[in-house]
Order: C-alpha cells, then structure tokens, then sequence
C-alpha cells in the first residue's frame, strides 16, 4: 500500500514552497518601492531676469502621489550657500502609515518669497545660482525621499539701470 505524502520530489512540503514564492514577492514589491525615483515636480511661476535688492520668487511644489516633505531655498555664489527661508513650506498632516490603501490627495505647495541683499546682506553683485529643492515621503532613493532639483543661474545687480 502506496502512503499519501504530502511532500514534492525535492522533499519540502507545499506550504514551504508557498511561504517562499510570498517571500520572493514581497521582496521584489519592497526592492521596487525602496529604488522608485518618483519625486514632487518643481515649477518656477515667475520668469526671473536676475536679483537685486529684493526680488521676489515665486514656485510651486506639487506630487500627485506622495506628501512634500521639505522644501529648501538656495542662492550659492562664489562658494558660498545661502539658505532662504521659507515660509509656507509645510504640507498637510500625513496619513496614517497603516493606511496604505487609502488614496491621498495631490500634495500641492505655493512658495512667495524674497531674495536680494535686504534678505542675506552677504550677497555680492555678480552670478548667482538660485536652487530650490524638494523632497517627498516616498520610500525612493533608499527610504530617504523622492527628491527634485532645479537651479537657476542669474545675474546679481543691486544698482538701478542709468541713463
């Protein structure tokens, strides 16, 4: 009389196998999240021609499918990094991390600002590079955040044009 086994011809039960096919793609869907590159889109409102005294900056940060989570001003001349504040740059609460499933509205920030000498008097007449940085709460870039980056370079002028 034959037994009933339920074991294959590698000597593991079904179960096994199945625990390691689930394994195998939860691995895979993880690795996947952990690589994305998704990143929150940057766009510049106003056409800039240069900075003067105090010239105003306007952008907009938007992501469809994650949270912005930080947003970062820069003007780097000759070396030198200046950090802009700016205000208004928190988002909405994030949603519960339990909640995966739930869809969440597209995250979309607004920045009005200044830039010029009344703002970081260090500032010398030249070139500057106006960089705006944001960042998402992805799991993208190794859990770090999606990240987007644009920079501008532009003239700095602090006296009017003469006739």
């Amino acid at each position: 009389m034959k037994s009933v086994s339920s074991k294959t011809d590698l000597g593991m039960g079904k179960g096994v196998v199945f625990l390691l096919l689930v394994l195998v793609v939860f691995l895979a869907v993880l690795g996947l999240k952990v690589t994305s590159k998704s990143a929150p889109t940057i766009e510049l409102r106003v056409k800039l021609k240069g900075i003067g005294q105090s010239t105003p900056v306007e952008f907009e940060v938007r992501d469809a499918q994650h949270r912005v989570k930080s947003i970062q001003l820069e003007v780097r001349q000759g070396g030198r990094v200046f950090v802009v504040p700016v205000a208004g740059a928190t988002t909405e609460a994030p949603t519960s991390w339990w909640k995966f499933w739930a869809r969440r509205p597209e995250s979309k920030t607004t920045i009005q600002t200044r830039v010029g000498r009344k703002e970081i008097p260090d500032l010398q007449e030249g070139r500057a590079t106006l960089v705006v940085t944001a960042t998402n709460d992805s799991w993208g870039r190794y859990l770090r955040g999606g990240r987007s980056e644009i920079t501008v370079e532009l003239p700095v002028r602090f006296t009017p044009p003469q006739v």
